[in-house]
């Protein structure tokens, strides 16, 4: 049986069990107004993610085994732990990857960019990809971290910092997927010249 695509789901409870504890546990007025910037852009992606099931009605995907978490870069315990393993859309980890090495430093735009013309999906799998890109993991297991310890990790700060930055990218990365597929998702920093 055809396992389905379910990050909607996950990522709605995720944003609302956050929202729960905004009040009650984030000390830091730098986190919490990080946080709704985190929020608002999981509710864009939840919402282009009910449109693209829409579109495509979860055809033209395929499942593969990827991991739970990856990062760049690789730490082969890590990788190869059965226990981070995950059956899930197979551009999961390519997402993954490609957000921690734009976040952690060790791939260049230009490798990113590279990485991403390199690639040969259909249509469903191109815009389930761009979602994934957009959909902010990297803030919110840092998040998930400083709400257990109540300690700041220097890297949610860097991250926080680099928004724009990684907005930016993605409107490149927009740009780049548009050339071979049609991408249904519309977003604000999306700058018109790319569309």
């Amino acid at each position: 049986r055809r396992v389905l695509f379910r990050s909607g789901d996950i990522w709605s409870k995720r944003i609302d069990y956050y929202e729960s504890q905004v009040e009650e546990l984030i000390k830091n007025e730098n986190i919490k107004y990080a946080l709704q910037y985190y929020i608002g852009l999981t509710e864009i992606a939840i919402y282009n993610y009910n449109y693209l099931n829409k579109i495509f009605e979860n055809k033209e995907l395929t499942y593969t085994i990827c991991h739970k978490k990856i990062s760049s870069p690789n730490n082969p315990l890590d990788y190869y732990n059965p226990l981070n393993m995950i059956i899930d859309i197979e551009i999961r980890d390519l997402a993954e990857y490609f957000k921690s090495s734009f976040f952690n430093e060790t791939l260049t735009e230009y490798e990113l960019l590279n990485l991403i013309n390199n690639i040969n999906f259909n249509d469903a799998m191109a815009n389930y990809l761009f979602l994934r890109l957009l959909y902010p993991s990297y803030f919110f297991n840092l998040y998930d971290e400083y709400i257990e310890s109540n300690i700041i990790n220097d890297k949610i700060i860097l991250y926080i910092k680099k928004s724009k930055e990684y907005e930016s990218l993605l409107s490149k990365v927009y740009s780049r997927i548009s050339y071979k597929n049609n991408l249904k998702i519309r977003l604000w920093f999306i700058k018109s010249q790319h569309l």
